[in-house]
């Protein structure tokens, strides 16, 4: 094995790794909010104002609310 394709597959794995990452502090992130809305809103989740959710997120983090609106 070459030092070049060593070092391409340890980018590729840290790549990996970051993704990975990112998917779980996402995931971390819904967790967290759900917890808050299940506390504030412990009768019904399906009442929540889709505002509050939008409002939670900044714009870059939009696929997030949308996983949240499927998981709710």
């Amino acid at each position: 094995m070459s030092f070049e394709s060593v070092r391409f597959s340890k980018s590729y794995e840290d790549n990996r790794k970051k993704k990975r990452t990112f998917s779980n502090n996402i995931t971390f992130e819904i967790h967290k909010i759900l917890t808050v809305f299940r506390k504030v809103f412990a009768h019904d989740l399906k009442k929540v104002p889709q505002s509050k959710i939008i409002y939670l997120f900044s714009s870059s983090k939009e696929i997030v609310s949308a996983r949240l609106w499927s998981v709710i």
